[in-house]
């Protein structure tokens, strides 16, 4: 007898959303479990690298896929194992395009320029953790220290060789014209054709999820500010930043959509 289809996907990100600053899920433990007791599979949606999702997801129950890098990379199930997909140019690509860009790029600071040492003073990160953290595959974080026109002189610079710069919490991310909601479909298509999605996010890279999931949940900013979704059906807030938000949304739209009964 072939196993049931789940109820729910659910995709979420990470840091402001199922982890706080000192990454970790205090709060959103309930929830977890109960994730696990209904089979509900979790898939990662963040613009931390594989390595460390691959370090986080053993601690987290059901993770049957990975979005990383922002969307620049997708872990899937496959026959044998795990197969991951990378899209764009490749990391050491990428790192040549952005030295050859010239002054377009010059107030572009990417991990690769800025060292370990600053990555771990601005990220709070143990050093082993900067290690995972700068084992980019296919996008750039760094700091832009230019203004809007820079910025906007900056992504015309990568628009041609199929790139796109985007803020994700305090880094902006070079990295291929792909998203979080391309994997989304990608892995909802592939783990339970049919199944509503909810999502979560705060930042500005997890709008296009939002806005494609089933169900959003929308996680508020430490500073009282939240994303503004064009959709309004669907969607809903949490009541803290953080697992202390994302523990108690998750556990009611659980609530809202009772688990299916076995065949």
């Amino acid at each position: 007898m072939t196993a049931a289809a789940p109820p729910l996907l659910v995709f979420t990100d990470l840091d402001g959303t199922l982890l706080d600053d000192a990454y970790r899920f205090a709060g959103a433990e309930a929830a977890l479990a109960r994730l696990a007791e209904q089979r509900i599979p979790l898939i990662l949606a963040t613009s931390k690298t594989r390595a460390e999702l691959t370090a986080l997801s053993a601690q987290l129950p059901g993770v049957p896929g990975l979005i990383f890098e922002n969307g620049a990379g997708i872990t899937c199930p496959g026959p044998d194992g795990p197969e991951t997909t990378l899209f764009g140019l490749g990391y050491r690509a990428l790192l040549a395009l952005l030295e050859g860009l010239g002054p377009a790029a010059a107030p572009f600071e990417g991990f690769a320029t800025l060292g370990a040492e600053r990555v771990q003073a601005l990220t709070g990160l143990a050093p082993s953790a900067v290690t995972l953290a700068m084992a980019r595959e296919a996008s750039e974080p760094g700091l832009f220290h230019g203004d809007a026109e820079a910025l906007a002189r900056f992504r015309a610079a990568l628009a041609p060789h199929g790139l796109r710069a985007i803020h994700g919490g305090r880094f902006l991310h070079v990295m291929p014209k792909r998203d979080k909601v391309d994997g989304l479909r990608t892995l909802a298509a592939q783990l339970a054709p049919g199944a509503p999605t909810l999502a979560l996010g705060d930042g500005e890279n997890d709008r296009a999820m939002l806005e494609a999931a089933t169900f959003a949940v929308v996680m508020p900013r430490k500073d009282g500010t939240r994303l503004a979704l064009e959709r309004t059906e669907g969607v809903t807030i949490a009541p803290a930043p953080g697992p202390k938000g994302w523990g108690p949304a998750v556990l009611a739209q659980l609530s809202a959509r009772p688990p299916r009964s076995p065949d």
